[in-house]
């Protein structure tokens, strides 16, 4: 009887949904070491970005009870809902815990009293990295949490200043109270840097968020005394030339209360609708047609009416220290 080239299963097996991969565990203890590798973990995730498939939008909210709830559902469909276990706890004052990261399909999760928490909703692998003390001076921490190319490693970053992610918007100097430049961080030097803004004549204007949309950076900016926000895409990173204007949200197209707060999720796979989460309390996400300028909130069915999202991609990706 002939031999399957191991290539050729690497190849199909590549292709198969990852709770699949995670049951072929027991086929065999070659099996089991292939699937466990790194070197099948990077082609499946490599396959997913480029076929964009496999990706899931995580939901965790609260239901008409007050109970918390986790789901991840198919991001195109928007069905096949499947109830996550409970990671994050409650409180007597609400939520005491929020996800501030997702990457390669591994969610970062900050707790108040547990520290950090670093969890693969696809394998249900979770890490804890050491707790940091870092006492009670500071009014706000920043977290961010990316992939270190250089060194092949997970790295979680923690900034005692204004911030958002592992790119931020902050002020020039200290007179001034409105954010008007573009940090980051190069998570593989450590290094901070200033990134080149959109090229905008107005001059009293503010920078409301930043993060990534297809794969590029972008950040909301408003102009005071005008009734929108408008959203900016770095095409080509580091390029100030690169900045395109892609589309703008108005409070008669959006929702009023919490426009300012609105952060883009990503964009649908035919590329005509971006899912905005309006950033309130509680948070509503909706889909934004870019042509008819129009917003449908998110209806799943079997989910709650409000939560919040973040998008990951199913992976073999592993949290534990060693194992990239």
């Amino acid at each position: 009887m002939s031999v399957v080239p191991t290539d050729l299963i690497t190849g199909i097996l590549s292709r198969l949904p990852v709770k699949n991969l995670v049951r072929f565990k027991c086929v065999s203890k070659p099996w089991s070491s292939l699937i466990d590798g790194s070197y099948l973990s990077n082609l499946q995730l490599h396959r997913s970005f480029t076929s964009n498939a496999n990706i899931k939008l995580l939901l965790d909210s609260y239901a008409e009870d007050d109970e918390y709830k986790a789901y991840s559902v198919d991001f195109d469909s928007l069905d096949k809902l499947e109830e996550l276990p409970r990671l994050l706890s409650t409180t007597s004052f609400g939520v005491s815990s929020r996800i501030f990261g997702s990457c390669n399909g591994l969610l970062a999760i900050s707790h108040d009293e547990a520290g950090i928490t670093l969890w693969s909703p696809s394998t249900k692998e979770c890490h804890y990295p050491p707790k940091l003390t870092i006492g009670d001076m500071y009014d706000e921490i920043i977290l961010g949490f990316s992939y270190d190319v250089i060194n092949n490693d997970y790295k979680v970053v923690q900034m005692l200043s204004s911030g958002n992610s592992v790119h931020w918007v902050g002020i020039e100097n200290d007179k001034d109270d409105d954010a008007r430049v573009i940090f980051g961080l190069d998570i593989g030097i450590e290094e901070f840097h200033q990134l080149p803004g959109p090229d905008i004549s107005y001059k009293n204007f503010r920078y409301r968020s930043v993060g990534i949309l297809g794969g590029s950076l972008c950040v909301f900016r408003d102009i005071y005394h005008q009734d929108n926000i408008v959203l900016w895409v770095m095409k080509e990173y580091g390029v100030r030339e690169s900045w395109t204007e892609d589309f703008f949200v108005s409070h008669d197209e959006c929702w009023q209360w919490c426009m300012y707060y609105t952060r883009a999720i990503s964009y649908s796979r035919r590329g005509d609708r971006v899912l905005l989460d309006d950033g309130g309390r509680p948070r509503q996400p909706a889909w934004f047609n870019l042509d008819k300028r129009t917003r449908e909130v998110v209806d799943i069915p079997g989910a709650t009416k409000h939560f919040n999202a973040i998008i990951f991609v199913e992976s073999l990706a592993s949290v534990l220290p060693g194992n990239h």
